[in-house]
């Protein structure tokens, strides 16, 4: 039972995150929109209660706006499962201290004790990930690395966008691509990044690799362009030129 109420949390974080953000993320989240609060005596129910008055009279909403209100939905749902999870406990605990020997009562009570605590680890984990998009979301950051969306604009023309990315004329690519981009003349960029911990593939053919200048991890490298690629690119194109290396 637990379990379910666990799930059905993290599905409502979810669709929260994918319908409602997506939807608002162009808008400025200070803009200065909200110039007042819901007064105290309206009664506008548990989730409605931190959104600006602009929001809920005339639908004026900001980013902001919406995530008190799945943060509110959050909380409600977390005050019902953390009671559930203590119903459970006192069930289990019954269940164990009367078992008087009984082998099959104890292991029924190991189960509501086990079983609750992994939902409520569940719901836990999913709303600390919640909160934590939230954060990035309101203040531009993912832990101590600010990042931005590239606009085309000089305010964001060579500021970072990524893990080892950088905004360059309104896209956001790697610093491989930024530093070594096809010149003049040429078909393909002279490095890209490259998966290292797919040997079949790649492994045994990169060569020329450097880290740190790619998204992703460790294994996930700037290399030089192999062979196999250029011919690959150049059938795809139709050219029969004689690939040099």
């Amino acid at each position: 039972m637990i379990f379910m109420f666990a799930r059905l949390f993290s599905l409502i974080l979810l669709i929260g995150v994918l319908i409602f953000i997506p939807q608002t993320v162009l808008a400025d989240a200070k803009t200065g929109v909200c110039t007042k609060q819901i007064p105290s005596n309206r009664n506008v129910g548990p989730f409605l209660q931190n959104v600006c008055l602009e929001c809920y009279d005339q639908g004026n909403c900001s980013v902001n706006d919406i995530l008190s209100v799945i943060a509110s939905i959050g909380n409600f749902i977390l005050g019902i499962i953390a009671s559930l999870v203590f119903l459970m406990y006192i069930i289990g605990g019954i269940y164990w201290l009367t078992a008087g020997g009984d082998k099959g009562r104890v292991d029924k009570g190991k189960k509501y004790v086990v079983g609750s605590t992994f939902g409520l680890l569940i719901v836990l984990f999913a709303y600390a990930g919640i909160t934590t998009l939230k954060l990035a979301l309101e203040s531009g950051k993912i832990g101590d690395q600010e990042v931005i969306i590239c606009d085309g604009t000089d305010a964001t023309e060579g500021k970072a966008c990524g893990l080892n990315q950088k905004c360059v004329k309104n896209q956001c690519l790697s610093l491989c691509t930024i530093q070594y981009s096809a010149q003049e003349g040429e078909f393909f960029d002279q490095k890209y990044c490259a998966d290292l911990s797919d040997d079949e593939k790649t492994g045994n053919r990169e060569t020329g690799c450097i880290k740190n200048l790619c998204p992703g991890g460790e294994n996930i490298q700037c290399c030089n362009v192999p062979d196999y690629l250029k011919e690959h690119y150049m059938q795809e194109k139709g050219l029969s030129d004689e690939i040099t290396t």
